[in-house]
């Protein structure tokens, strides 16, 4: 199951008890299933985690990408698929920014406690570059010698979308592409698990001349204990999309 889009909200410094985060883990839970089936329609499950130590909230929708149309062996309509692939980023901008205005209101933090808010789109924001280039190769039309520096950000697109992607997924999203756009060949598609950076040799550490004392390195200042207090998902059925 691929994570479509991921909200990430710090706030330092925030106390409060067990009972408390559970309360404004229920809470932001609620709110996340609220604003998924507005936005998604559900068939997503949304999964929130809070850790406490200086407050780390988590708020995650994930999908099965099989159920944007790779579930029929193949992609007869490319067109389907990338509007599906477009709708859906859409849907995760829309849930992102109403979570990112709500989730510090549920916590009563105040403007200074917020030290980060993070909007990761995932798998739903590589899908939909993705998708672009390769419409974007097909409506060109171009000679393949022209075309092979979109190839290649095309096999790097398609290395970052299919770490989301279990291996029943990728490749039905590789043959899907390669129906789309004949010439994203095999020696373009190369899948992610097999393109490796070549590491420089490391060169064997020499032992010290005897009677070398090597300096201790200083003790690093107490952090705080971070533990997970909440963490709740939910499978949300699918459903006609809640009207705005």
């Amino acid at each position: 199951m691929a994570s479509l889009a991921e909200l990430y909200v710090r706030l330092d410094p925030y106390e409060a008890s067990e009972d408390e985060y559970q309360r404004l883990g229920e809470h932001v839970h609620e709110m996340a299933i609220g604003a998924a089936l507005q936005n998604y329609g559900g068939g997503v499950t949304v999964e929130v985690t809070i850790i406490a130590g200086s407050a780390k909230i988590k708020v995650r929708v994930m999908q099965a990408i099989l159920a944007l149309d790779l579930i029929y062996g193949h992609m007869a309509d490319w067109k389907g698929f990338k509007e599906q692939v477009i709708s859906t980023y859409e849907s995760s901008v829309s849930f992102l920014k109403t979570m990112a205005e709500t989730v510090p209101d549920i916590a009563k933090a105040n403007p200074r406690q917020v030290k980060r808010v993070e909007k990761r789109y995932k798998a739903s924001g590589k899908l939909k570059e993705l998708v672009e280039r390769v419409e974007q190769l097909r409506v060109a039309k171009v000679p393949l010698e022209t075309a092979r520096p979109l190839l290649r950000e095309i096999q790097r697109l398609a290395a970052e979308a299919e770490k989301d992607l279990t291996g029943e997924e990728r490749a039905k999203l590789l043959e899907g592409m390669s129906e789309a756009v004949p010439e994203l060949d095999d020696e373009h598609l190369v899948s992610g698990a097999v393109m490796k950076v070549a590491l420089p040799p490391v060169a064997p550490r020499l032992p010290l001349p005897e009677g070398t004392q090597v300096a201790e390195k200083p003790a690093k200042g107490r952090r705080r204990k971070s533990k997970v207090v909440f963490h709740k998902s939910t499978d949300l059925p699918r459903t006609k999309r809640i009207p705005r």
